[in-house]
């Protein structure tokens, strides 16, 4: 975003300005796919939304983004941890038993 600020302040100074509205059309179309529901709001929005006001948003955005992540990756390691632990359980539960068992004498 910062760079697009750039090219338009540069584009600006050369007599070549772009219009706001154009500006964050051409951002809502770069976003990764990760930001496909945010982009859809954008582009939904009965109100055209300001650049400034964009920024907020996807800052708001990619802060949502890293905690869901975050909360993801801590639901994959308990669920990991959880299933380590039955899988141990059931290995070690006739652990003695049977009669392959070698006896050191």
């Amino acid at each position: 975003l910062n760079k697009a600020k750039s090219i338009v302040h540069q584009l600006a100074i050369a007599s070549k300005p772009i219009d706001e509205d154009d500006l964050v059309l051409q951002i809502l179309r770069g976003l990764l796919s990760e930001y496909l529901a945010f982009k859809v709001s954008m582009e939904t929005r009965k109100d055209p939304v300001s650049l400034n006001e964009l920024h907020e948003l996807l800052l708001t955005q990619k802060s949502n983004l890293k905690e869901d992540n975050s909360q993801t990756f801590e639901s994959i390691m308990s669920t990991a941890n959880i299933v380590s632990k039955e899988v141990y359980n059931k290995q070690t539960n006739y652990r003695g038993h049977g009669k392959n068992n070698y006896q050191h004498k």
